[in-house]
């Protein structure tokens, strides 16, 4: 045998077992994902009882502490970026100007909402409308007003980042179609304030560049009309101190598959707000998804409970300037119980378009 094909087969054999080597010094031992947003799996126990899963167990193991696994697919989707310009992902669509959106069909139908082929059939308009109607209905007979409060899509506010391919119908979006039968058949005015986040967008980026949720100032336009709706007042934004920053830290963009986005798509602007200046303001995080804030100083007694998803992130600051005791709930954590022992005088109701359904998979 010739001594390169030896050099060639040494070669091979190291590049076939020196990860197994590496594996046992600079394996990952972090307990959580920062690319799939999950738990890492954990080193299997081997006995009598898991013997014949322990190989596949063990496996998605060692896939998940790889040596050198985030670096290599970052590296992978730099390249696919830089060479393709886009990053294989079911969840995330490169739009213009390195804007992202999101189109997870496990987490809603943005894309559906964007090119408006998703109407809601009567009979599935009905069953959400009854399954908010029968909480509205708990709500008051706990002497509490009910409020349904929806938040726009990222796609629908910013449309002009879209790919110029994805194209939209001339048919009713849903969210309209689902708010006018809310209203028509339960009387429930859904607090809905699209032109006020619009009207922001002209000052303000309104939404976060690679995420899918909007930043401080859409947020606070949202807030504003639904304050109004509750008999309160908020200041014009610029009353506060506004400043652009940069954010290269987004659950989207890593949902895309970057570990690190601003390598390739820069750092994406985001705006704070400081609204808690000289406000005791305090926040108690009673379990990931439960949240009281307590303000001592704020102008309204009356005390809220707040159901909502993600997007009541950016609420809650806004919310709390102006309550003495407000409860946020993820809807996932919700149940009924919890307005018998908060005794609120609201309850809001809060979604994103993409997600109006959902309700329907919760046992309150």
């Amino acid at each position: 045998m010739k001594k390169s094909d030896k050099i060639l087969i040494y070669c091979f054999l190291a590049l076939l077992y020196l990860p197994s080597v590496f594996w046992f010094f600079v394996s990952d031992d972090s307990s959580f994902n920062k690319i799939d947003n999950r738990k890492l799996y954990d080193f299997p126990v081997l006995n009598i009882i898991t013997l014949k899963q322990f190989p596949e167990n063990f496996s998605k193991y060692y896939d998940d502490h790889f040596p050198f696994r985030t670096e290599l697919i970052n590296f992978d989707s730099v390249m696919q970026y830089r060479i393709f310009g886009f990053v294989n992902s079911p969840k995330v669509i490169f739009g213009k100007d390195g804007w992202l959106f999101y189109s997870d069909e496990n987490d809603g139908d943005s894309m559906g909402d964007y090119k408006r082929i998703n109407q809601f059939s009567y009979d599935e308009m009905d069953k959400i409308a009854s399954k908010i109607n029968d909480l509205k209905k708990k709500t008051e007979d706990r002497g509490a007003e009910f409020i349904y409060l929806l938040c726009p899509n990222k796609e629908n506010i910013y449309p002009e980042y879209m790919p110029s391919g994805i194209i939209r119908t001339d048919y009713t979006p849903r969210s309209y179609q689902f708010s006018r039968y809310l209203k028509i058949k339960y009387g429930i005015e859904v607090i809905f304030p699209f032109d006020e986040i619009l009207s922001m967008k002209s000052k303000y980026h309104v939404y976060d560049k690679l995420d899918t949720h909007w930043s401080a100032p859409g947020a606070y336009a949202e807030t504003t009309v639904l304050l109004n709706q509750m008999g309160i007042l908020l200041p014009d934004i610029s009353k506060y101190s506004c400043r652009e920053t940069l954010n290269a830290n987004n659950g989207l963009a890593q949902m895309a598959g970057f570990i690190n986005p601003k390598q390739i798509l820069g750092d994406p602007p985001t705006i704070s707000v400081n609204l808690w200046e000289n406000m005791p303001i305090q926040k108690e995080d009673i379990t990931d998804e439960v949240t009281r804030f307590t303000n001592p100083v704020a102008e309204s007694d009356k005390k809220v409970v707040f159901i909502g998803d993600s997007f009541r992130g950016a609420i809650m600051p806004i919310m709390a300037t102006k309550f003495k005791n407000i409860l946020f709930v993820h809807r996932h954590s919700f149940l009924i119980d919890i307005l018998d022992k908060e005794k609120p005088d609201y309850v809001i109701y809060e979604t994103v378009e993409r997600t109006i359904p959902e309700v329907l998979f919760y046992n309150y």
